[in-house]
């Protein structure tokens, strides 16, 4: 099976992060492969190719995918590259929660330090997966009043948590 070349499109790396980015690769590959956006038998990028594209070093790309190969998830063959393994598990329902659930969690905490209710929040959230020509649609800029409450942690999912007086910001 062919490299399918939007898996470059899927891999992000932060030079910026703490994670080394073997380890960004590690984690994104194998997130790639198990929710099913890459079946078993599919060739990953060349070493070259996904360090070219990300402007990384093709060794930090072999040792993310000798990691890969040695969790069983990938298969190297020389001079045939790397391909995904037939028998990787894909995650299920569970799986997926905890994966994002720190993730959500850092999100709401964050809004609600700079000011976005829960409820503006699920709005651009949607706006967001809805496409671009949805989001402008939807987001607009405002001022926050100066006498808002500051957010406490026992605020219910419909009350505003906007706390930074005269900050501009898009909702």
């Amino acid at each position: 099976m062919p490299a399918s070349s939007s898996v470059l499109n899927l891999i992000y790396i932060d030079k910026s992060s703490d994670t080394p980015v073997y380890r960004q690769l590690v984690g994104q590959i194998n997130c790639i492969i198990k929710s099913g956006q890459l079946s078993g038998g599919q060739l990953l990028p060349t070493i070259r190719a996904l360090a070219a594209e990300r402007g990384i070093n093709p060794n930090t790309v072999a040792r993310a995918y000798e990691e890969l190969q040695i969790a069983g998830t990938i298969t190297k063959r020389q001079g045939s590259g790397c391909s995904v393994s037939e028998s990787v598990p894909k995650f299920g329902p569970k799986e997926k929660r905890a994966l994002l659930a720190d993730q959500i969690k850092q999100l709401v905490f964050r809004a609600g330090e700079l000011g976005v209710s829960r409820v503006e929040l699920a709005q651009w959230v949607e706006a967001k997966s809805a496409g671009p020509e949805s989001e402008s649609a939807t987001l607009t800029t405002r001022k926050i009043p100066p006498s808002s409450p500051k957010p406490s942690d026992t605020s219910g999912p419909d009350s505003p948590s906007i706390w930074q007086p005269d900050e501009e910001f898009i909702d």
